[in-house]
């Protein structure tokens, strides 16, 4: 088993006192959701996509999960936030935020 973060603790705290039963699985990262194919044999689950994005100053920045089988319009992501033009997140130094890009999940955000 491995070491769960103090972030990913706080989000099993909430999910368990708000009642929402989980499981947790782990994979090494991926950089597409085809890479990730393999790992994902035998779970029936619906699995997800975690995209990084960033406005374009670059002093806000957004997780979005999508189902893996669906593209993500940025400029419908970006008008859904209100928040101008938005892309990827790409990491330039090893203090960008989140210090994990690949394979960032909600937990990956302390």
């Amino acid at each position: 088993m491995t070491t769960i973060t103090p972030g990913e603790h706080a989000v099993h705290e909430r999910l368990a006192a708000l009642g929402i039963a989980f499981e947790r699985y782990e994979h090494p990262p991926v950089a597409t959701a085809a890479e990730a194919d393999e790992h994902w044999a035998g779970i029936d689950a619906t699995h997800c996509k975690n995209l990084f994005l960033r406005n374009q100053r670059g002093d806000r920045h957004y997780l979005v999960i999508i189902v893996h089988t669906k593209r993500a319009d940025l400029r419908a992501v970006a008008a859904q936030i209100g928040d101008g033009k938005t892309q990827l997140c790409v990491a330039r130094t090893a203090d960008d935020a989140p210090r994990r890009h690949a394979g960032v999940g909600v937990a990956g955000l302390d």
